[in-house]
């Protein structure tokens, strides 16, 4: 979770939770698609849980922020991860290796070009 908490919130048991959402088509949303979203998240975010007695627990608070993201949140990060994606394929973000010597390689690379 992510600073919050689901103290004092009205806990719903994750089986509980397709009833809480709108039909698509007439049908419930899956169970399972709910566990992915504590698992794995979806659009950069994941719905916050809390395990109690073996049943996993949501609130209808941490439903309403996690189906509430907005398009520009999810725009940025998009953006942060294609950037970050490049500065790890450039190497930039290995410590143990200095600038020069990616600068040397990249030199001698086109030297014997």
């Amino acid at each position: 979770m992510t600073g919050r908490t689901l103290h004092d919130e009205k806990l719903i048991s994750l089986r509980e939770v397709p009833d809480f959402l709108p039909t698509r088509r007439g049908k419930k949303l899956h169970i399972s698609t709910v566990h992915r979203w504590v698992q794995k998240g979806a659009r950069g975010k994941v719905l916050e849980s809390v395990l109690l007695g073996g049943v996993r627990y949501t609130s209808l608070e941490a439903l309403v922020r996690f189906m509430t993201t907005s398009t520009v949140e999810l725009t940025e990060v998009r953006r942060q991860a294609i950037v970050m994606d490049e500065v790890e394929r450039r190497g930039f973000l290995n410590p143990r290796q200095p600038r020069s010597e990616i600068r040397g390689r990249q030199t001698d690379k086109t030297d014997r070009q």
